[in-house]
């Protein structure tokens, strides 16, 4: 439960690293501020734990985490979930969840983030403009969704992009200048 991750201060008073694996917890929101006491934290797993929703401000205080793991839970929504810049963040996992919607300033907390896993959810769009605020973003994985078109703005700041997943999604229409500007790409699936 909550009061158990609350309690790893008491073990550790300023861990690196936290892993939640496999767990059970009986509340299926990440609450606000429950990570608030960790100011050295780098490295958040918390995957296969049922997590279906996660407040607001559940991230707030995480000022030197760069990689954040949210795989393989019940997620259905993407927001900022800070109200604080994670400038230190770099890896953002949200891989195998339930995702049908992102929030088109989901990512303005995160300017620095390089690698995004949406593999193996249910996105059917993606709102314009949404990786704006990522312009260092250099892996993106978006296979195996719903998405059915891509049009010209979904990648348009992305100029520092390398790698683009988009395999196993619905595609039927791609507009003519949704690669403009993606001058670093590499591999394209």
């Amino acid at each position: 439960n909550f009061d158990d991750i609350r309690n790893i201060s008491a073990l550790n008073s300023d861990p690196h690293e936290i892993v939640i694996h496999n767990c059970q917890l009986s509340e299926r929101e990440l609450p606000n501020a429950l990570f608030i006491r960790f100011h050295k934290l780098r490295i958040l797993e918390i995957t296969d734990s049922h997590v279906h929703d996660i407040g607001d401000f559940a991230f707030n205080g995480l000022s030197e985490l760069r990689i954040l793991s949210i795989a393989r839970n019940n997620l259905t929504v993407v927001r900022t979930w800070s109200n604080e810049n994670l400038e230190s963040m770099h890896t953002l996992d949200l891989r195998r969840n339930s995702i049908t919607e992102v929030h088109k300033f989901a990512f303005i907390r995160y300017p620095k983030l390089l690698k995004l896993n949406f593999a193996v959810n249910h996105i059917s769009f993606l709102p314009d403009e949404l990786f704006r605020a990522v312009p260092f973003l250099k892996h993106l994985n978006l296979g195996k969704n719903n998405l059915k078109s891509i049009d010209s703005h979904t990648f348009k700041h992305l100029h520092k992009l390398i790698h683009l997943e988009l395999r196993h999604n619905e595609i039927e229409f791609i507009d003519d200048e949704s690669f403009v500007g993606l001058t670093h790409l590499k591999v394209l699936h």
